[in-house]
């Protein structure tokens, strides 16, 4: 079936000037059979939620109403910081927590 609706897009899109003028411009032919590739079916991932808390999402993949029952962080302390290694990725403007992030690896 797919195979079928495939074969129909490509000779529309074949039979139409513009979208052809629109694949040359970028360096793109649309061959007139498409290819027939073998997947397979990965098994749902399990997601690891705080140390305690895992579930596999929905068949949707819909994961947002589950995550939002536990939190997602816990507080650190002052004397556990030093235990954690990380690399913490901000946009230029929150530069400014640098600061912030300087003065907590010194306590």
């Amino acid at each position: 079936m797919i195979y079928g609706i495939l074969k129909v897009l490509s000779f529309l899109i074949s039979e139409s000037k513009e979208c052809c003028q629109l694949l040359r411009n970028w360096g793109l032919v649309l061959d007139s059979d498409p290819i027939e590739l073998e997947g397979r079916v990965l098994k749902a991932p399990t997601i690891h939620v705080n140390h305690n808390y895992h579930f596999t999402p929905s068949k949707t993949g819909d994961f947002g109403k589950e995550i939002m029952k536990q939190p997602c962080y816990e507080p650190v302390s002052n004397l556990t910081i030093a235990n954690y290694t990380g690399v913490i990725l901000l946009p230029n403007r929150e530069i400014v927590l640098t600061e912030y992030l300087d003065l907590l690896c010194t306590l």
